[in-house]
């Protein structure tokens, strides 16, 4: 299901054993567009304590409650590595997080938390929509609090023993410290100028984000006043580069050219036919 981020900043977490708190933010990784994080607020903790959450702990998406369920429970949440920092959020931290709930790493191979693929090992083919996309059957999702705690019960996170290991990942001095600069805010992106071939007058609004792998597969543009608000979705493909400093996004199309896309009306559903016409039109160009 394709979910607009502003859509999804509108929901709830729930542990399996109670409420979390709401969405404050999601992080994306700049390098291919994949949510990373969602930012939560926590219920009846201190003022503005947030944490961090994997799309690889979410167990179900209730659209209708606009909640979504994790794994963990509330306190292994509230013990998770202390999250009190703006972005660029230090590589260590994202390593203490994901060793301390076994999320997968997911930039490349080097950290001994890594595990080689097994040889052999083939992934299951699952049937594909018109798009190519794969078709998740929803038969992992639970179904009940019980299903919940079921699917969870391997999922109880230790940290490693070995205090060497501890000290080689976090021993380093602030001058070795490394960030993660990939990371980026959907808050903080939103009304970036989108810098076409002619002219810059048109802005993003939001991220339309893929919940199979959670990509961004569009971005939705507002071409604003000019053009009486009209909105249409851009491809990344067409996205040449991006410049935090200046909040602009270069994309190698005209003006035009991005004007003439197929037009977005923001309260309808992202069917595939809509999808077909995208295509269609940025395939012709």
């Amino acid at each position: 299901m394709l979910w607009k981020g502003n859509q999804l900043l509108q929901f709830t977490f729930a542990a399996k054993n109670g409420y979390i708190g709401r969405c404050a933010d999601i992080y994306f990784d700049e390098s291919d567009w994949t949510v990373r994080y969602f930012v939560s607020e926590m219920a009846g903790a201190q003022e503005n304590t947030r944490v961090l959450l994997s799309p690889d702990s979410f167990c179900k998406i209730d659209q209708k409650k606009k909640s979504i369920w994790i794994l963990e429970d509330l306190e292994t949440i509230s013990n998770s590595p202390e999250f009190d920092q703006d972005l660029p959020i230090t590589r260590q931290y994202e390593i203490a997080l994901r060793r301390y709930y076994e999320w997968p790493l997911y930039w490349e191979n080097t950290s001994f938390m890594d595990v080689p693929p097994i040889s052999g090992y083939k992934e299951p083919d699952l049937p594909l929509d018109e798009l190519g996309r794969p078709i998740m059957d929803g038969t992992d999702m639970p179904v009940s609090d019980e299903i919940v705690s079921d699917t969870s019960e391997a999922q109880t996170p230790q940290e490693p023993e070995d205090d060497e290991i501890m000290e080689a990942e976090f021993g380093e001095t602030e001058q070795t410290i490394n960030y993660n600069p990939e990371l980026r805010s959907l808050l903080s992106i939103e009304g970036y100028r989108i810098q076409t071939t002619d002219e810059d007058s048109s802005t993003v609004e939001d991220l339309i984000i893929d919940e199979t792998d959670w990509h961004t597969s569009y971005l939705l543009v507002n071409l604003h006043e000019k053009y009486e608000n009209r909105r249409v979705l851009l491809t990344l493909h067409w996205v040449r580069d991006i410049n935090m400093s200046n909040s602009i996004i270069f994309c190698d199309l005209s003006q035009q050219q991005l004007k003439s896309a197929p037009a977005f009306n923001p309260d309808q559903q992202i069917d595939i036919e809509y999808e077909k016409k995208v295509y269609e039109y940025y395939d012709s160009l």
